[in-house]
């Protein structure tokens, strides 16, 4: 009987899974599985200390797994959960309905739209963050308060760390998820990626991670996450082991073999590497993504041409994406290529900052910008580019970093220093600022000590800078001869 039970259960999923195929399924059938689902995943906040941590987790893919798979039918449903917003009387569902609707525009992006992929995230997660505010803000009356299960929930708080575009709110956000609901995994690994890519403290990022795998040893993205941390401290082999452990728990994603094919490049394992690369793109052919990778991979073996084919198969199937011509572009004006192209690389570079949006446009400014400045030696055309980034976002603090350099070169050094200036206001924790300030003060200004504590500054926010230990024994030597003339 249980063997029937079991044939029953697998040729029914089956089924439903050829009907999501086929784009068959009902669109409220599918809503009021989501609302089902959330409303599980919302109730496992007070239950976490008794419940498995791999459960919990299960929970939480499922949902997020569903609403992916609501993308062909993205605006019916969105329509669908906006009428329950706007029309049912309980506020309970009304939230569960906020809840998921932010799901859907985080998770299912609009297709075909002619936009880059990355302001479509952005948008996603503006929207996303305002119904997740409006569902623990809202007005209530004290009978309501007493039954929102929400404005306390870990998940919630989860949640709105994940859309949240200021990282050290988010980081709040995902320390008070972790004291509500300390058995889910997804939160330390978010903490995790924070401590990694933004607060560059690897040996925090280390921690979260093992954290995060001991509360779900089955979770592959933790693995890979991890893996490249280890990357980065150069331990290679343990970075070997955490990637083949991401691609056995699951065989079928592109980015685990993209990243063991990087810790394959740097041990020099180059069929490894280019085999890795082609895994991931048989199993993703059409994300551009792919391509990237491959791409580098073969820009750093000195394979231009190879590169460059990759980059024009990626543009013709993504002609939107802004990234693809800027890459295109490094490949025909890169030093080592014996066929560069300089002409046909400004054409990409500019057609970068066409096809981007207005609130990008500064960061692929500053780009054509180092190649007019470091390539064809153009002054002016470097200037008025970091110019044009700044007045697009005039918070960019590599856009005044980089016009520093133009008024360095210019003899403008006064302006230089005050550009570094602005850079340090807007990004304390940047080292290539501190350590350009202190090369300035140094060589124009002739203010040793002042350098010193720029070096010193870039020592605690990096120690392994390149160039930083010659530049500070070079400064101290200038400080030396001072003395000794300033005594004689």
């Amino acid at each position: 009987e249980r063997k029937k039970k079991k044939k029953k259960m697998i040729e029914t999923t089956k089924k439903e899974g050829e009907k999501e195929e086929e784009g068959e399924w009902n669109v409220g059938e599918r809503v009021i599985e989501l609302l089902s689902h959330c409303k599980i995943l919302m109730n496992q906040n007070n239950e976490t200390k008794k419940t498995k941590a791999t459960w919990i987790h299960s929970v939480y893919d499922q949902f997020k797994n569903k609403t992916r798979q609501c993308a062909e039918k993205r605006e019916e449903i969105i329509e669908y959960l906006e009428s329950i917003i706007n029309l049912h009387k309980e506020n309970y569902y009304k939230r569960l309905a906020k809840i998921c609707l932010s799901f859907i525009y985080s998770e299912c992006l609009p297709t075909n739209s002619g936009r880059s992929e990355k302001v479509l995230v952005q948008e996603g997660q503006r929207n996303c963050a305002r119904l997740l505010n409006e569902v623990v803000n809202e007005r209530e009356t004290k009978e309501e308060e007493e039954k929102n299960e929400f404005k306390e929930n870990g998940f919630i708080y989860f949640l709105r760390g994940r859309a949240e575009e200021d990282i050290n709110k988010a980081f709040e956000y995902y320390q008070e998820a972790a004291k509500r609901a300390k058995n889910f995994c997804c939160t330390f690994n978010n903490m995790a990626m924070i401590y990694e890519i933004f607060y560059r403290n690897l040996e925090k990022a280390l921690h979260y991670y093992s954290k995060s795998i001991k509360l779900d040893p089955l979770y592959y993205i933790m693995y890979r996450n991890r893996g490249t941390v280890y990357a980065t401290l150069n331990e290679y082999k343990k970075a070997l082991l955490d990637h083949t452990t991401a691609i056995k728990l699951k065989p079928d994603e592109a980015l685990s073999y993209q990243r063991r094919a990087e810790v394959y490049t740097k041990l020099k394992k180059i069929d490894l590497a280019l085999a890795d690369h082609e895994k991931a793109l048989k199993i993703e052919p059409n994300n551009f993504r792919v391509y990237i990778q491959r791409a580098k991979f073969y820009i750093k073996i000195n394979n231009f041409n190879k590169a460059k084919r990759d980059m024009d198969t990626a543009i013709q199937k993504f002609p939107y994406e802004p990234g693809l011509y800027e890459l295109r572009a490094d490949i025909l004006s890169h030093r080592d290529n014996k066929n560069k192209n300089l002409d046909e690389a400004e054409e990409d570079y500019s057609e970068a900052i066409n096809k981007c949006e207005q609130e990008n446009a500064g960061t692929y400014h500053r780009i054509r910008g180092y190649f007019y400045f470091y390539i064809k030696m153009d002054i002016e055309k470097a200037l008025a580019d970091y110019n044009s980034a700044i007045h697009i976002d005039p918070t960019y603090h590599h856009g005044y970093y980089s016009r520093s350099l133009v008024y360095e070169a210019l003899g403008q050094f006064e302006r230089a220093l005050d550009d570094l200036m602005k850079a340090v206001k807007l990004d304390a924790k940047e080292p290539m600022i501190f350590f350009q300030m202190g090369c300035l003060l140094s060589d124009r200004f002739e203010l040793y000590n002042e350098a010193i504590q720029c070096f010193e500054h870039v020592n605690y926010l990096e120690p392994n800078y390149r160039g930083l230990m010659f530049r500070i024994k070079l400064t101290q030597q200038f400080i030396r001869k001072r003395v000794c003339f300033g005594n004689l």
